[in-house]
Parts: C-alpha cells; sequence; structure tokens
C-alpha cells in the first residue's frame, strides 16, 4: 500500500495485532509541522480534506523522521501518477522491425532473400495512363473490402 497511509493502534490484549483506525490516500493528505508548546511538544498534524488529526511522536527525532518518511511517500506517488500519465498520452510506438540477414542489402522485408542477391539494381516500372485512370476505382473497392471487413 504504497499509495495510502494507514493508522493502526495496537490492541492491548493481542501482542502483535492492531485495529484499523483510518486509511488516507497519499493524494488528498497534507502534512504540518506542528511547533511546541509546552508542555505539548514533537507533535504534527495531517489533513485530509474537511478532517485534521494531531500525533505526537516520542521525540524529536522520531518526529523527523515521520516527516521525513510521508514526504517522500507523497513525492513518490506523485512521481509515480506522473508516470502514469505520460506513458497513457505518450502515442503508442509501432514494434521495431525484425532484424535482416547480413546478406540483405534492400529494405523492403517482403523480398525473399533469394531474389535479392539476384537483383542488384532497381527495375524500372512504366506506369501508363490507364493505370492511373483506373485508381481511384480500385481504391474504392479497395475501401469497401476494407470497410466489409471490420
Amino acid at each position: 500500500m504504497s499509495d495510502c497511509l494507514l493508522v493502526a493502534t495496537p490492541v492491548p490484549s493481542r501482542r502483535g495485532a492492531y485495529r484499523h483506525d483510518a486509511l488516507y490516500p497519499l493524494h488528498g493528505l497534507a502534512v504540518v509541522n506542528v511547533k511546541d508548546h509546552p508542555p505539548v511538544k514533537d507533535m504534527f498534524k495531517i489533513l485530509t480534506g474537511p478532517e485534521s488529526r494531531i500525533f505526537q511522536a516520542e521525540n524529536a527525532k522520531v518526529k523527523k523522521e515521520w516527516l521525513e518518511v510521508l514526504d517522500a511517500a507523497k513525492k513518490s506517488w506523485a512521481l509515480g501518477e506522473k508516470r502514469r500519465k505520460e506513458e497513457e498520452m505518450a502515442p503508442k510506438q509501432p514494434p521495431p522491425p525484425p532484424p535482416h540477414s547480413p546478406t540483405t542489402t534492400s529494405r523492403n522485408p517482403f523480398e525473399e532473400v533469394g531474389q535479392l542477391e539476384e537483383e542488384t539494381e532497381e527495375e524500372s516500372v512504366e506506369l501508363g495512363l490507364d493505370w492511373i485512370l483506373e485508381l481511384p476505382e480500385d481504391l474504392d473497392v479497395c475501401i469497401a473490402q476494407r470497410e466489409i471487413g471490420r
């Protein structure tokens, strides 16, 4: 439970047992150092919306440890939330292409290896005017087939 603060009190009749007292999410938690006012000292306050609680540490060293630990927990939680949101907002990167064999010189993964070794020069393909005129109709057919396949 790194995203909340659990407050519990020891059960006197059972050694090592605790009774749940409160559970505070870290995102809605503020920790305030309370100044010493004799005879009460070594206190800190936890604010959670409309509710607040005051705790008293055994001594100044323990109080300082509590303040540091709670501050570190809040920072760690905030950093984790920031990373999670950045991951959600980041565009998904396509997976890297599979590695080609060392003999492969072309960047087209659909060509066969034997075919690559035989073809060292690019072939020139002449596209006639008929192909360009038929392109819109062929494109419409491909789009319709794709929509039907969904």
